[in-house]
């Protein structure tokens, strides 16, 4: 009797405080600099639109397509690049077409899933392409860190990872009396989860 009781007791204990925990955990995540820390920390090796290079390629992963169409207008029109290879999203193509881009300078990799495939997977899309190929990859969301390992691990030598949340993250340093008081985000706290989380399924499953 005395076993049970420990046991319902563990449950209700576990049902409780396991909640708390998570909710905790979020809270700091999203509310103090240790969800900053974390977020930079992905973000680490992410270049500033100032510090790019000519590329001989410049590749546009899927996900943020708004924003990082945007990106890869600002980065063409800058003359850094002059081919595109984008994932296989027909409203992506459409935006940047929309921006001016030539239908000819546009690749589209169809055969990417996973940002893990892109640095194979765009060498079917675009003929020619090897190691030596010099990359602009534009990425966001905290996947820059791990956009930037998966690359440069397939062999590529000249990968620079293009995001314009790191050009916003230091305005806002640049400009931290107005933005003292958002310290609150959510959205934050969900990216860090999930690029975190991305990274533990490479490690153990891929």
């Amino acid at each position: 009797m005395r076993l049970l009781k420990k046991i319902l007791w563990a449950f209700v204990a576990a049902f409780w405080l396991v909640p708390a925990a998570l909710i905790a955990f979020y809270a700091l995540l999203a509310g103090t600099p240790v969800g900053d820390y974390l977020a930079n920390k992905q973000r680490e090796g992410c270049v500033s639109f100032e510090e790019l290079h000519q590329a001989d390629l410049l590749v546009v992963l899927g996900g943020d397509i708004g924003q990082r169409s945007l990106s890869a207008l600002r980065v063409w029109r800058a003359g850094l690049a002059d081919r595109f290879v984008v994932t296989g999203q027909d409203v992506l193509v459409e935006y940047l077409q929309a921006g001016g881009v030539p239908a000819t300078a546009i690749a589209v990799d169809s055969f990417a899933k996973r940002t893990i495939d892109h640095p194979e997977t765009i060498k079917k899309a675009v003929p020619g392409i090897d190691e030596n190929t010099r990359l602009i990859v534009l990425s966001s969301g905290l996947q820059e860190r791990r956009a930037k390992y998966l690359f440069e691990r397939a062999g590529y030598k000249d990968v620079q990872v293009y995001s314009w949340e790191r050009d916003y993250k230091l305005y806002m340093q640049s400009h931290s009396e107005e933005f003292a008081s958002s310290r609150w985000d959510a959205f934050q706290a969900n990216q860090i989860c999930y690029a975190y989380l991305a990274w533990l399924k490479y490690f153990i499953v891929d």
